[in-house]
């Protein structure tokens, strides 16, 4: 991704733009070690942080031994928590593309990658707050676009992020519906071909839980806006 300028026959050699990874791992020693493989091998150059939401098996110290920055949970605390860890932490290294995999990638093809990492950078330059959600397989289905942990972050739409006043998990709310009420019509989606992971994702029961209650918020707050706009 590095960029080359010409100006009177001389080469100007343009910073490579600065992407940050975050994974959010629970108990995955068996898929994550796979996962920072198959970043690396797309040539994207990223900074990669392992959210680590207090695993008992050996992820993080797979993660450690990898080189990758690893925020370890003291326990198990969900995703979207995991998650926001993880955020503060790549931050710290000025990004201008956030980018979020689940563990069980099994698939991500260079030119994917390169192309969730810059239509980021493009947003970023352009000042905006953009989200890009990426389709991808799990198993042999093509996942919902609402669903997929698979997603990009402009820089000014991953400080608005970090900066909003969540501090633990959205009552009702997992990871994915809660970035997707969160950034509404700032998103963009767009379909990568080659990207496949395992599925369904499951990251503890917790958040499994937040997923099922997410729904019965959603019923509940359409139902009160019904009351709100019936005639008397």
């Amino acid at each position: 991704m590095r960029m080359f300028l010409f100006y009177s026959g001389a080469i100007v050699v343009m910073p490579e733009p600065r992407v940050a990874v975050i994974i959010p791992a629970y108990n995955e020693a068996d898929n994550i070690g796979r996962a920072i493989d198959l970043v690396r091998k797309t040539g994207v150059a990223a900074e990669i942080v392992v959210a680590d939401d207090g695993s008992t098996d050996s992820t993080a110290e797979i993660a450690r031994k990898a080189g990758c920055t690893v925020i370890s949970m003291p326990k198990n605390i969900g995703k979207t928590n995991a998650f926001f860890a993880g955020l503060r932490a790549a931050l710290k290294t000025r990004p201008d593309a956030v980018i979020a995999l689940d563990a069980d990638i099994t698939a991500l093809p260079k030119n994917s990658l390169q192309a969730l990492a810059s239509a980021a950078v493009s947003a970023s330059k352009a000042k905006k707050a953009a989200m890009i959600i990426a389709r991808i397989t799990e198993g042999i289905r093509l996942t919902s676009a609402c669903n997929s942990g698979t997603r990009a972050f402009s820089s000014p739409a991953a400080w608005r992020l970090s900066s909003c006043r969540l501090k633990s998990l959205p009552k009702g709310l997992g990871l994915e519906a809660f970035l997707n009420e969160f950034f509404g019509n700032k998103t963009e989606i767009i379909q990568l071909p080659g990207i496949t992971a395992k599925g369904p994702y499951r990251h503890g029961f917790r958040e499994q839980s937040f997923e099922v209650a997410s729904t019965y918020e959603r019923l509940k707050k359409a139902r009160r806006i019904l009351e709100r706009r019936r005639p008397k």
